[in-house]
């Protein structure tokens, strides 16, 4: 897992390593015998990370200047 996420190939892998995860999480839950209160716990953090990957990828469709953000302003050149 990178922390530092700074290109594509640092955030595919880390997807990627997110999907194993959740694969394997799928895959073991029939065997395991939760209590009520462990059941609504994982719901809950379930539904928790569909809410970041949702805001991940409204944040991934919005349009980015990519030109102008990694350009240096004109007030910074003194023009």
């Amino acid at each position: 897992m990178n922390y530092r996420v700074a290109n594509y190939e640092s955030m595919n892998g880390n997807l990627a390593l997110a999907g194993q995860a959740v694969t394997a999480c799928r895959e073991g839950a029939p065997r395991l015998s939760l209590t009520p209160a462990e059941r609504e716990e994982l719901l809950a953090r379930i539904h928790r990370q569909i809410a970041d990957l949702h805001a991940l990828e409204v944040r991934l469709r919005r349009p980015v200047a990519r030109a102008a953000r990694n350009r240096p302003s004109e007030a910074a050149d003194g023009l």
